[in-house]
């Protein structure tokens, strides 16, 4: 039997809702790890460019240029656009 590459992901964020509720922040690492497994086999050129391929930091916010800011709100909304065709991301 073939699983799907996400399922390890998906599961542990279902098990989490099943103990903390739907709407807790305490599952969002588990709904975040499933987000860039889906993104990443859904949406592959967009998952490059959002998800760096090393940890980074991420500079003071007062410390981005504008054009800065206006690429990666680009970066954001064409990977958000990529998952919502798949029906990935959508309010619950």
């Amino acid at each position: 039997m073939c699983r799907h590459p996400c399922s390890q992901p998906t599961l542990l964020r279902q098990e989490c809702h099943m103990h903390h509720g739907i709407q807790n922040e305490e599952c969002i690492r588990e709904e975040l790890t499933e987000k860039k497994c889906l993104a990443e086999l859904h949406c592959q050129r967009e998952a490059t460019n959002f998800y760096p391929e090393n940890e980074m930091v991420l500079p003071d916010i007062a410390s981005i240029s504008k054009e800065d800011r206006e690429h990666c709100r680009k970066v954001v909304y064409d990977l958000a656009r990529c998952l919502s065709k798949f029906g990935i991301g959508q309010s619950r």
